[in-house]
């Protein structure tokens, strides 16, 4: 009994944020209280995810008229393919490799290994992991249904990819974890510093992951796009679940970290609170 205790504890999305109980918040409480207090993060997020498919789904009807962003495609390409440097294409090249699946892997589990140490929990691993697998699901399932043909070899920097080219699976996987990286970070730091430096961060690397691919020719101005907006949409799922999750578990006292880590003192966090 007492391991079943342990275990729900170490999977609460509560541990190491919020414990306790409040006067609304959840059910039986103040509705209008969504994980004790902060109902515009939900709301946020939910408008996040329905313009996100809304840009999505108009990126890709413009694509058989070739009109709007799609109009784009071809210049772009071009243009990137005639202002390629030398020195900084290997770069490109390097930095693009930490979009790919495996390379990705390893660095998120290492930050999300960090916080759920500090906080003494797994659940910031799960909710990572959850849209993880939601991100890799969307783009092999699109890729594979739309098929779209990659921009030609002749405009590319080897090695050439061979699956389809909408959307930019590099940048909607990048997009989603970064941004679920970012928001655990914010609900769980306190130090608005170091908030800062990591939406800092996010946004940087969001953007550059997005035109690495472009100038690499790996994919057209459309497919980027398209990644961007859907990334967003995975990650706005991902905090609407982590709300609603604490909803159902209100709570509004923040639980010290682990001993000797330095961390947070009690206290409240701004987007979790």
């Amino acid at each position: 009994m007492g391991q079943r205790a342990s275990l729900r504890r170490l999977l609460s999305p509560r541990v190491g944020l919020l414990q306790g109980t409040t006067a609304g918040g959840g059910p039986g409480g103040n509705p209008a209280s969504v994980g004790g207090g902060k109902r515009w993060v939900l709301w946020l997020a939910v408008t996040a995810a329905v313009l996100s498919v809304v840009a999505a789904v108009g990126i890709y009807e413009s694509l058989g008229e070739e009109d709007d962003l799609a109009a784009y495609d071809r210049p772009v390409l071009d243009f990137f393919a005639l202002h390629r440097l030398s020195w900084l294409t290997p770069a490109v090249a390097a930095f693009t490799r930490i979009g790919s699946a495996p390379v990705l892997s390893v660095i998120l589990l290492l930050l999300v290994g960090i916080l759920c140490w500090r906080r003494r929990s797994l659940y910031p691993l799960l909710l990572l992991a959850g849209a993880a697998a939601a991100s890799v699901l969307l783009t092999v399932a699109l890729k594979n249904a739309l098929d779209r043909p990659r921009p030609p070899y002749e405009l590319a920097v080897p090695p050439f990819e061979t699956s389809g080219s909408f959307p930019s699976g590099h940048t909607l996987n990048s997009t989603a974890l970064a941004l679920v990286l970012c928001y655990l970070m914010l609900r769980f730091s306190r130090p608005r510093p170091l908030k800062l430096v990591a939406i800092g961060v996010a946004l940087i690397y969001i953007a550059a992951m997005g035109v690495s691919r472009l100038y690499l020719g790996a994919h057209w101005l459309t497919d980027v796009v398209s990644g961007w907006a859907l990334g967003l949409l995975v990650a706005a799922l991902a905090v609407v679940v982590d709300r609603l999750l604490l909803w159902r578990a209100p709570a509004v006292i923040v639980a010290p970290p682990a001993p000797g880590t330095g961390g947070e003192s009690p206290g409240g966090d701004p987007v979790s609170a």
